[in-house]
């Protein structure tokens, strides 16, 4: 973590239509709400953006310290992919040491570790959220809507921020209907999630 282990960044992968940066809104406001952090900030990638193309989107959580900083962050405490196909080898490289991948694919977090060479430690969390969104009707103009089950999976990986935090943020970023609904999506998610540490 930057800034002697006392701010944690974090970059959301994915594409546009997927919920990125609606996501990153919704961390820093779980950040808050779990009491664990004193500042939250969040921010989206810069340029255009459109649907199905790459984006990304960064929060920056602080346990005791001033946020000042508006940076793009290029070496991430905790990657989170929406979107497995717009992983590339930087991407994978520059996640911190002892940091926290969070993935949504079908390959088990063994399986994510041998098929991207990681030699770095860190923790893995996998759950294949586009299946999970197909089933349940989640996805417009065929893109899976996967950003509030990716944030459950975290909750698995992440001691800081509980489950119940998350969902109390979803409530409050997306309002009492849409949030009951998606905040209930994020705790099924976590039974899909598995989990590796090395």
């Amino acid at each position: 973590m930057s800034d002697a282990e006392e701010i944690t960044e974090i970059v959301f992968y994915g594409r546009g239509g997927q919920g990125c940066v609606l996501a990153s809104q919704i961390i820093v406001e779980a950040a808050y709400i779990s009491g664990n952090y004193k500042d939250v900030v969040a921010f989206p990638s810069f340029g255009a953006e459109r649907r199905g193309a790459p984006v990304q989107a960064f929060a920056r959580i602080s346990k005791n310290k001033k946020i000042w900083t508006r940076a793009q962050i290029k070496r991430p405490d905790i990657a989170i992919v929406l979107d497995e196909t717009v992983i590339t080898p930087d991407i994978i490289k520059n996640i911190k040491e002892n940091g926290i991948l969070i993935i949504n694919s079908e390959k088990t977090p063994e399986a994510l570790k041998n098929f991207y060479n990681l030699a770095n430690k860190m923790k893995i969390a996998s759950a294949n959220i586009n299946k999970f969104c197909i089933e349940r009707d989640l996805y417009l103009e065929d893109i899976p809507i996967v950003n509030t089950p990716i944030l459950g999976v975290l909750t698995k990986a992440l001691d800081s921020i509980d489950l119940e935090s998350m969902k109390k943020a979803i409530i409050k970023v997306m309002g009492e209907k849409k949030g009951e609904s998606n905040s209930s999506l994020a705790e099924e998610a976590v039974k899909l999630t598995l989990l590796l540490n090395f």
